[in-house]
C-alpha cells in the first residue's frame, strides 16, 4: 500500500511577527545550519543535505525545503498568523507492473490543458495535467526510469500534485488536520479518467472522508490574508505616500467599520 508524502515546501511569515519563533521555526527545519543565501532571503541551508533552507529578507522569513525532508517540515513548523504557504507538493508512488503503459493509458480531463514526455528509446514516460502557470498541476512519470529504484516486481510510478497560492494553503490545512489523503483524491478525481484514480484510490493508505466545509472556511480566511500582504498592503502603501493626508481619514473609516 501506498502513502502520501509533502516533497517540496516553499511557506513565509512576516518577519516582524515571528522573530521570536525563528529558533523554533529553523530547528524544525534544520540540521547542522550552514550560513547561505537562496531566492534572495539571507539565511542557513542545512549542510547534510541541502534541501531545506530557513533565511529572511528584512521583511518576510521563507521556509524552503525538498524530497524526503520536506513531509517532516510541513507536520513541525508552527500555524503562526502570517504564515503562507507559497507551493507545496504532494505525491504518492505506486507499484505498476509496466509504469509507462499506466501512464500512456492515463486520460486525462478535457477541462485541463495535457502533454506527455517519451523518450526515443528506452522507458520513462511522463504526463503533466495542467498548465505550467497553473495552481494546480499533476505530474505522472516513471520513477523507477528517474531514479533507477525498483520495486521487487514492476516499477515505481508517482502522481505528484504541485499545488501553488490558494490551492497550496488548502492542501497544508488538510494535511495539519489530519485529512490529507481525502483532500488528495478529491483534488486528483477530476483531473484524469475513472479507471487511472481508482487505481491510485485503492493503493492509498486509510483514506478518511473529505470534509469539504470545514477546509474551505479555514482556506476563506487565509486566502483574504494574503490577499491583503499582497495586494491590499503594497497598494495602501503607494496610496499613502502620494497622499500622506489620506492615513488620517483611512484610520478613521477603519475605526468607525470596526465599530459597526
Amino acid at each position: 500500500m501506498a502513502t502520501l508524502k509533502v516533497d517540496y515546501l516553499v511557506a513565509t511569515y512576516e518577519l516582524s511577527v515571528v522573530e521570536a519563533h525563528l529558533p523554533a521555526i529553523a530547528g524544525a527545519v534544520i540540521r547542522k545550519p550552514e550560513s547561505g543565501r537562496h531566492l534572495g532571503y539571507r539565511g542557513y541551508w542545512c549542510a547534510e543535505t541541502r534541501r531545506a533552507f530557513v533565511g529572511d529578507d528584512s521583511r518576510r522569513v521563507m521556509v524552503s525545503v525538498t524530497s524526503s525532508p520536506a513531509h517532516a517540515a510541513a507536520l513541525a513548523i508552527p500555524r503562526l498568523e502570517t504564515l503562507s504557504i507559497a507551493r507545496i507538493d504532494v505525491q504518492t508512488t505506486l507499484v505498476a507492473r509496466d509504469a509507462d503503459l499506466l501512464i500512456r493509458s492515463c486520460e486525462p480531463s478535457n477541462r485541463y490543458q495535457a502533454f506527455r514526455i517519451a523518450p526515443v528509446r528506452g522507458r520513462g514516460h511522463t504526463l503533466y495535467v495542467g498548465s505550467p502557470r497553473s495552481d494546480k498541476r499533476l505530474r505522472i512519470y516513471n520513477k523507477s526510469a528517474e531514479s533507477g529504484e525498483m520495486p521487487n516486481e514492476g516499477e515505481y510510478v508517482r502522481f505528484e500534485l504541485q499545488l501553488r497560492d490558494d490551492y497550496a494553503e488548502r492542501a497544508f490545512t488538510a494535511l495539519r488536520g489530519g485529512g490529507l489523503a481525502g483532500w488528495y483524491l478529491h483534488a486528483l478525481r477530476s483531473m484524469i479518467d475513472s479507471f487511472t484514480f481508482s487505481v491510485v484510490r485503492d493503493s492509498i493508505n486509510d483514506v478518511e472522508e473529505y470534509r469539504q466545509d470545514a477546509v474551505t472556511l479555514e482556506d476563506w480566511t487565509q486566502r483574504r490574508i494574503v490577499w491583503v500582504e499582497r495586494s491590499v498592503m503594497p497598494a495602501l502603501k503607494r496610496l499613502f505616500a502620494a497622499r500622506p493626508d489620506y492615513l488620517d481619514i483611512f484610520l478613521s473609516m477603519l475605526y468607525d467599520a470596526t465599530r459597526q
